[in-house]
């Protein structure tokens, strides 16, 4: 019986609701908001400026982020977005400049880079990508200018430079090309 009733006793602590808190600006406008369970952060928080735009939004569990999440700017525009897994980033994540243009997307698996990688300069001409498996950089790689002409091209294996790269430069000829397999 004792273990039927320690069973009931961990489901009823489990089950029950978040305790609502708010954290204020001495102005009074609302600095964060979110549930308390067992004294962990649990369920939707947002976070605000103190002008009262939007600072942010994220799910909690147990005290860690787990799921989505959206951050934006003062100025009103998204920042980051993506989710959480375990308080670590996780999945698809986009992250944009202050003006609004696209910035980078990145693929997160347990917090580290795992999949496609883009990233754009301000004026939302791209600037590189390549792919990530558990951290590391492989496969095909390219880089650009700023004015879109490609800057160079390679191939990673296991987070190493690996056979021949090419170089350019900013007029589109070829620069450099260097065998990174006889690279001692």
């Amino acid at each position: 019986m004792k273990r039927v009733w320690g069973i009931t006793l961990l489901m009823v602590s489990c089950t029950g609701e978040p305790e609502l808190v708010t954290e204020t600006y001495p102005s009074g406008q609302k600095k964060e908001e979110g549930g308390f369970l067992n004294g962990k952060k649990q369920g939707g928080w947002t976070w605000w400026y103190s002008s009262g735009q939007k600072r942010g939004e994220a799910t909690y569990l147990n005290g860690r982020q787990n799921g989505p999440a959206t951050y934006w700017f003062e100025n009103g525009n998204r920042d980051r977005q993506g989710r959480f897994r375990k308080g670590k980033l996780h999945d698809q994540w986009t992250f944009w400049y202050s003006g609004g243009g696209k910035r980078s997307e990145a693929t997160y698996r347990r917090g580290q880079f795992h999949g496609l990688y883009r990233r754009w300069f301000e004026n939302g001409q791209m600037e590189l990508e390549g792919k990530y498996h558990r951290g590391e950089r492989i496969g095909r790689w390219l880089w650009w200018y700023e004015s879109g002409v490609i800057r160079s091209q390679g191939a990673y294996d296991g987070g190493q430079r690996t056979g021949t790269w090419i170089f350019w430069d900013q007029e589109g000829k070829v620069a450099d090309e260097i065998n990174f397999d006889s690279v001692g």
